[in-house]
């Protein structure tokens, strides 16, 4: 991207001692400049590190999407791998270590400018991998940050390769919650979505994009009130409230800019709100109201029914529909049916379901039609029932009321396509409950991630519940209260009590009859009790360098056993380190009230390790380790270091 550097005339009169000012290369600003400059840090190097990529196969002229790891509990790391041109060594070791150096600022083609993002994985680790595939030859490099905290980067492997040219960027990362909800975020906005390999942040992405109504190549729009985001090269600004001063600037609307039409802070998480990028935004704003009548009445002209047009027409803000209309007839006038129907509904805060013998223009998605047939009142009561407090409605119709409505008569439905009522014995004892089963999905529209499901209460099968209102989870504690959070829980101890099935209950139906009868347990105390079983008496938590216990751990497999008094120790603790929390397990058990003992032995062994061998704080744990794949085992420096603890 170009970047506005006006040139200044200057006069400066006077003969006066002067200086540049200049940028001191420490710890301190290259944290800064990798680290400080983002607030959301998972965010930003997904967003740096792909947008990178794009930019890469514009240089190539690549059209194909590039892949994207998203962290799991299997493989714990993010990588972007692209397929563009790749990098040079020369080109490698200058780009990674130059701060403010890019290749990009000469065309309005690329997102990158600042030479700030291909550093951005400094934010969450200490080390990144950069793999370079460049004209038959594959280098990997390690980023990775000295003992006084400055960024180095160093090349570890030289191969040939038949691979397609290229660069991937690899750092390790854990919090596999954090990324997937920050991909949705970021990727949303990319006009090619890249090649993910979780399919449910794939389907969150065009859930995301499914609620945009109205698209053009200028803007999108839910056409309800909410929040403007400016999009300039597949990144997502919002703007604050207050931000721009402008009638249109609380509806919830995309706008979409070249390249160098916006001016962003150095972090790119925000807009800079210059002259330049103020007015461009303004008349984009300016156009929005008409840009949007324009192409509500063209998406208007391609309805198959009146039915249709007449739905999108009423699910659209006001102020974009003036004057729109459908094969000539004003859609601001809901026609009139020849006679009477009935009409069953629901209430926001009321209890059963309503009747009405009038029909009173329904056209949206909580709206259904069925036939008119005597004797399923029954049905259509239960029905609704399930969808308590949703302003649900069922309308029964006949054929000349689905001619008046416009509404295509394949989408009208049988009454006995409804469940039927559960009946009870003579007992009173009911056999059967509808409630919901969790389907693993986590949509932005909340229905989406439950599935009907009736179970027989006779069977005595354990069921693990949640309560749901409005499919939307209520009064589990905080790691299980949404359906994220319980994704994240059951992936966190899949490992220890494999996978569950989750049933949503609604909260309407938690003191009936029918729920008293099942064999049900709460997810929370389902969690308690079955990690409860399998809960270790102690736990080790490590204290200490990983880089520098990754040499002990080395170090344990090469120094001789006729060095007991140091042998010994090293061979402990590698026993303790490859035994330590890892996976959180600690706080998983804390949260669920579950006590275990936090065993510091493994501690106690590394201070002592170190205090009897001050050498090992003077040792380049980078050029004798192995344990990390981004270094190459050295076995002859490591024989050296055992020598000198001789």
């Amino acid at each position: 991207m170009i970047l506005n550097e006006a040139k200044k005339n200057v006069v400066v009169s006077g003969d006066f001692e002067q200086t540049n000012f200049k940028l001191k290369a420490d710890p301190k600003a290259f944290n800064i400049l990798s680290d400080k400059i983002y607030t959301n840090k998972v965010k930003a190097v997904i967003r740096e590190i792909s947008t990178n990529a794009y930019d890469a196969h514009v240089a190539a002229g690549n059209d194909e999407p590039f892949d994207v790891h998203l962290p799991t509990d299997l493989e714990p790391w993010f990588s972007v791998r692209d397929y563009g041109t790749g990098l040079s060594h020369e080109d490698c070791m200058e780009i990674y270590t130059t701060y403010f150096h890019s290749t990009k600022t000469d065309s309005n083609d690329y997102v990158g400018a600042l030479g700030l993002g291909s550093k951005s994985p400094y934010s969450i680790a200490d080390s990144f991998t950069v793999t370079s595939w460049f004209n038959g030859e594959k280098r990997v490099y390690s980023a990775y940050k000295d003992e006084n905290d400055c960024p180095q980067f160093a090349l570890l492997t030289a191969d040939s390769t038949d691979e397609p040219n290229g660069i991937e960027v690899s750092v390790a990362a854990s919090d596999c919650c954090a990324f997937e909800f920050e991909a949705v975020s970021v990727y949303k906005f990319f006009d090619k979505l890249p090649n993910i390999n979780i399919d449910s942040v794939v389907r969150n992405i065009e859930d995301a994009h499914k609620q945009y109504k109205i698209k053009t190549d200028d803007f999108a729009s839910s056409t309800q009130w909410g929040d403007v985001t400016c999009v300039m090269g597949n990144v997502g600004y919002r703007l604050n409230r207050g931000d721009i001063e402008h009638p249109m600037a609380d509806m919830d609307v995309v706008l979409y800019f070249n390249i160098g039409d916006l001016n962003f802070t150095p972090g790119r998480e925000s807009l800079s709100l210059d002259d330049k990028t103020k007015n461009n935004v303004i008349a984009k704003l300016d156009l929005l109201k008409e840009g949007m009548r324009q192409a509500l009445q063209i998406k208007l002209d391609a309805c198959k029914t009146y039915h249709e047009a007449k739905c999108l027409y009423e699910s659209v803000n006001k102020q974009f529909k003036h004057g729109c209309t459908y094969n000539g007839d004003d859609l601001r006038i809901n026609p009139e049916l020849p006679s009477s129907t009935k009409c069953y509904y629901t209430e926001t805060y009321s209890h059963g379901t309503k009747s009405q013998d009038v029909w009173s223009g329904y056209y949206d998605d909580k709206t259904e039609y069925f036939w008119k047939q005597n004797g399923y009142i029954g049905r259509v009561r239960g029905y609704l029932g399930n969808f308590y407090q949703q302003n649900r409605r069922i309308v029964l119709v006949e054929k000349e009321h689905v001619e008046a409505i416009g509404i295509d008569p394949s989408l009208v439905r049988n009454l006995d396509e409804l469940p039927k009522v559960q009946s009870t014995s003579s007992t009173g004892t009911v056999s059967k409950c509808k409630v919901y089963t969790w389907n693993g999905r986590d949509s932005y529209k909340k229905s989406d991630n439950w599935n009907e499901a009736v179970v027989d209460l006779k069977d005595g099968e354990e069921r693990v519940y949640v309560e749901i209102n409005r499919f939307e989870v209520k009064g589990q504690k905080w790691f299980t209260n949404s359906v994220w959070k319980i994704r994240q829980s059951l992936s966190e101890t899949k490992e220890y009590i494999g996978d569950v099935k989750v049933y949503g209950v609604k909260s309407v139906l938690l003191k009936s009859k029918a729920f008293q009868n099942g064999n049900w347990i709460s997810l929370d105390e389902y969690l308690k009790r079955e990690m409860t079983k399998v809960a270790p008496k102690s736990l080790t938590f490590f204290e200490g360098s990983s880089s520098k216990a990754d040499l002990l751990c080395e170090l344990s497999g090469v120094i001789s056993a006729q060095q007991p008094y140091i042998s010994e120790k090293l061979s402990k603790f590698y026993e303790l380190y490859e035994t330590k929390d890892t996976t959180g397990l600690a706080r998983m058990l804390e949260s669920l009230d579950i006590k275990v003992e936090k065993s510091n032995e493994i501690n106690d062994l590394y201070n002592e390790i170190l205090k009897d061998n001050p050498i090992l704080d003077l040792i380049d744990t980078v050029a004798v380790t192995s344990r990390s794949p981004s270094y190459t085992t050295s076995k002859e420096n490591l024989k050296t270091v055992a020598e000198l603890l001789k």
